[in-house]
């Protein structure tokens, strides 16, 4: 079958390549749009058939379906402008170098065929003059297809979106080229050349318009600043901050925008300097508050909730707030459906804002089934002592988020989740956790360990945790060296007996020699066992009951003066020790908490009706708290310990032993001993991964010996670091008097 060329090649090659060939793109027109005349006479012959299908030939790589998706139709009465017109649709895909329209003639009629041409195929996109980090945020930013053939329209597209990319980090210059390729490459590697120039740097801000905050407030507000680099993404963000900032203070209407930026170069500076322009409105003040829909709370329970009381100056932050005040009541209620929206309504003349909350409470919702998923090893009693919502319960939000608090506390999870799950019944929800379990909760160690306290030695530790998948510990930790001769076994069950009931049994034995210049030395070894009981109370509070029975036998160092008050000989000691702690610290991907509080109160007696040769009373209190600003687990954040100490009747030996890395850094171990003493300490921490974190701390001391006070403060910074023989601390401590001291240690301290 015979095919007549009856229309021009469809190709704009001179347009692209040859910047300079004015006179070739003329041509090229009166080409393009004047060569059809010169085939009048088969058009005419063909003027009275119609078009009954449509053939793509030449592709290779855009496929037939595609080509033809992008014309109108592929029967039609034929038409001159009709095939221009297709041939024009499959140019601008941008994937072909050309398009030719060919005939043809079929007893059932005209058939058009496109030959087309592709461009080569893009096998990787690349950037030239610019940094390792920016490519791989600019091959996010192209929309050039690798594996598919080079397209002209995404090339163009794509760099306007890389010039807009850099203008937006402030490289106002910047500079994007690239080369058009040629028809005899099959594939290519495409280079986009970038010429950054040189970013500007902010001279000044200057604000016209405000009359509530001043020039300085303002620009208090704002990152873009003097000598900063201009990003126009951060001066959105800080317009968008001084609207807040004017909407706390009642400006609702305040209007500001950016006025205009003033670009130019000062001894071989690039600079900008910004102007912002203010309409600061009327200032308004909170009228009347009212309720529409609720029947769960009272309107003056909402209106407490609320946070804005009428005279207040407006502020749609507080607004807001109090709208998700009011949600909250509602979910911890199970009214996990309730909307609740606001209108507010503006009086121009008195300057207030009347505040309409429209709440829809819709269907109380309760638990239907708790779903666990992801669990090996662990055991359903583990999840039914940690979650506070069980199959009938009202759903509720806050006890749904305490429970994750507390299973991720448990440390048997690297991932817990937790998500209501709509069902058929619109009053009932599945409570799903999915978690993941850590690999390895046990481990076995044996190695060399080094303490600035006590010298070089060695350690065998074993220890599993979540044994059985019952949420048990058992621990095994003997350390040996000059020094010391220690050992400890405890066995841990969280949930005894399947009750709520946690039961800590314990061996030990500790010998250590204690140095002291002033105070004499000694040797002392204690061998004992106790056995602790602790139930959960209301909230996160816990009582405990410790029974501990342990023999200390206290002897001279060689070579060393003994203290003068204390007695050598074995000593038995029986005490009770009842204790009240409140626990609300969150952990996250740091291994440290970074909010929450953890306070205790003691009271521990020996002898009297317990038995033992020696009789005296201890007093302990604690408090810690913890804060991050974020919920970032890279954030810095801050935490708090405050100990107290005291006793009566107290033996040399059971007084309060201040100085070291665990009480006082800066100081040596024990340096410091009294009868009572307040200890607090400050800490800065950073994390650097989710391992690894450094801090700055602050300790200080008061100690209250026979006849004296002592004030004592220490100050420094240390690393700690999460490993598999457990966390590591090293702490660099200055005191008020002596060389700074540098502490090795292991386990965490609060």
């Amino acid at each position: 079958m015979k095919k007549e060329n009856f229309a021009p090649s469809f190709k704009k090659e001179g347009v692209f390549i040859k910047k300079n060939s004015f006179w070739f793109r003329k041509l090229f027109l009166l080409f393009t749009f004047f060569l059809p005349l010169f085939f009048l006479p088969l058009f005419s012959q063909a003027s009275n058939l119609s078009v009954v299908d449509v053939k793509i030939q030449g592709n290779k790589v855009i496929e037939e379906k595609k080509i033809k998706g992008v014309l109108s139709a592929t029967s039609f009465p034929f038409s001159e402008e009709k095939i221009k017109e297709q041939m024009q649709a499959i140019y601008d895909m941008g994937y072909f170098f050309s398009v030719k329209a060919l005939k043809e003639t079929t007893p059932e009629g005209i058939v058009i065929v496109y030959e087309v041409k592709e461009y080569p195929v893009v096998k990787s996109v690349e950037f030239k003059n610019v940094a390792e980090d920016e490519i791989k945020k600019l091959k996010k930013v192209v929309t050039l297809e690798v594996g598919k053939p080079w397209n002209y329209k995404k090339a163009e597209e794509s760099k306007e979106k890389i010039l807009s990319y850099f203008k937006k980090k402030g490289y106002t210059q910047a500079k994007v080229s690239f080369s058009y390729p040629s028809e005899e490459k099959e594939e290519i590697a495409f280079v986009f050349y970038i010429e950054k120039g040189q970013k500007a740097r902010v001279i000044e801000v200057e604000v016209s318009g405000n009359s509530f905050f001043s020039d300085a407030k303002i620009r208090s507000f704002m990152k873009t600043r003097f000598k900063k680099f201009y990003d126009p993404d951060v001066l959105k963000e800080d317009i968008k901050k001084v609207k807040d900032e004017y909407q706390k203070k009642g400006f609702y209407f305040v209007k500001i925008s950016l006025d205009s930026l003033d670009f130019f170069d000062k001894d071989r500076v690039r600079w900008v300097r910004v102007f912002l322009k203010i309409e600061e409105g009327e200032r308004y003040k909170m009228g009347s508050l009212s309720v529409e829909g609720n029947s769960v709370f009272s309107v003056d329970k909402i209106k407490e909730s609320f946070g804005l009381k009428k005279g207040d100056i407006f502020n749609v932050k507080k607004v807001r707030e109090g709208l998700r005040q009011v949600q909250r009541m509602y979910a911890e209620k199970g009214y996990l459906y309730a909307k609740v929206d606001n209108r507010l309504h503006f009086d121009r003349e008195k300057k207030n804002v009347d505040v309409e909350l429209l709440i829809d409470e819709n269907t109380k919702v309760y638990v239907n089934e708790v779903k666990i998923e992801g669990n090996e090893t662990s055991k359903e009693r583990i999840f039914k002592h940690t979650l506070l919502l069980k199959k009938g319960d009202i759903f509720n939000v806050e006890r749904m988020i305490e429970s994750w608090r507390r299973l991720y506390n448990l440390g048997f999870f690297e991932k817990v989740e937790m998500r209501p799950v709509a069902t058929d019944d619109p009053s009932l929800m599945d409570l799903v956790v999915d978690v993941k379990e850590r690999e390895k909760m046990g481990k076995l160690l044996l190695g060399a360990s080094y303490s600035s306290d006590v010298g070089l030695g060695g350690f065998i530790q074993f220890s599993k945790d979540n044994l059985w998948g019952e949420g048990k510990m058992l621990s095994i930790d003997w350390e040996f060296g000059k020094e010391r001769n220690n050992y400890q076994i405890d066995y841990i069950d969280r949930w005894w007996n399947d009750t709520s009931t946690r039961i800590e049994v314990g061996l030990y034995n500790t010998e250590y020699n204690f140095y002291s210049e002033e105070e004499g030395s000694y040797s002392k070894k204690t061998t004992g066992g106790k056995i602790s009981l602790g139930y959960p109370l209301i909230g996160n509070f816990t009582l405990f009951l410790t029974l501990k029975s342990e023999t200390t036998e206290i002897e001279p160092i060689e070579g060393e003066e003994f203290p003068s008050d204390l007695e050598k000989g074995k000593s038995t000691y029986q005490s009770l020790k009842p204790a009240l702690v409140w626990d609300s610290r969150v952990r996250d991907e740091a291994f440290v908490p970074y909010r929450g509080f953890y306070s205790f109160l003691a009271v521990e007696k020996s002898g009297g009706f317990l038995g033992g040769d020696v009789d005296f009373t201890k007093y302990y209190t604690e408090f810690r708290s913890y804060y991050r600003h974020g919920d970032f687990w890279r954030a810095p954040s801050f935490g708090l310990r405050l100990r107290g100490r005291w006793g009566e009747n107290l033996p040399p030996e059971e007084e309060f032993y201040v100085g070291g890395q665990e009480t006082l850094r800066g100081y040596e171990l024990n340096q410091f001993r009294g009868h009572m003493v307040l200890l607090g300490t400050v800490e800065l921490r950073i994390p650097v991964t989710q391992n690894f974190l450094g801090y700055i701390f602050l300790d200080g001391g008061k100690i209250w010996e026979d006849s004296s006070v002592l004030d004592k403060v220490g100050y420094g910074f240390g690393v700690r670091m999460n490993t598999p023989l457990g966390i590591l601390r090293f702490d660099y401590g200055i005191g008020e008097e002596g060389s700074p001291r540098f502490y090795v240690g292991m386990g965490d301290v609060f």
